[in-house]
């Protein structure tokens, strides 16, 4: 029970609720969040308050990003059912030529003799 409130109070007012409900339903991708973006370690298999409450920033930063997810979603849902998408074929493009190495290729190569006396040069 300390550690309920513990966690509440290091939430944003109001928000405790959303962001426990959300990383334990979605424990692993929290978890997974945790570790690659707050490098997180000692990862239970099951959810723990003790978790939540020491990655307080992750889960806060996880729930709101999926909040935001799935109101874009629930957008977009809306928005494909009215929608039609005309996708046009796309042709491949020609190969790029580089016209330098053109023009280098009838030059013949320096010998080794050569680059060391331009190396040896002053200048």
């Amino acid at each position: 029970m300390k550690q309920l409130v513990e966690f509440r109070d290091l939430c944003p007012p109001g928000k405790a609720d959303t962001i426990l409900r959300t990383c334990v339903a979605r424990w692993d991708e929290f978890t997974y969040h945790a570790k690659l973006f707050y490098a997180a370690w000692s990862i239970p298999a099951r959810p723990t308050v003790g978790f939540l409450t020491k990655w307080i920033d992750a889960a806060t930063d996880f729930a709101s990003k999926n909040a935001s997810e799935e109101q874009n979603s629930c957008a977009l849902k809306h928005e494909t059912k009215t929608m039609q998408i005309n996708v046009a074929p796309v042709q491949a493009a020609a190969p790029k030529v580089d016209h330098a190495a053109q023009f280098y290729a009838d030059h013949k190569k320096a010998t080794k003799q050569e680059v060391q006396a331009i190396l040896d040069e002053d200048c």
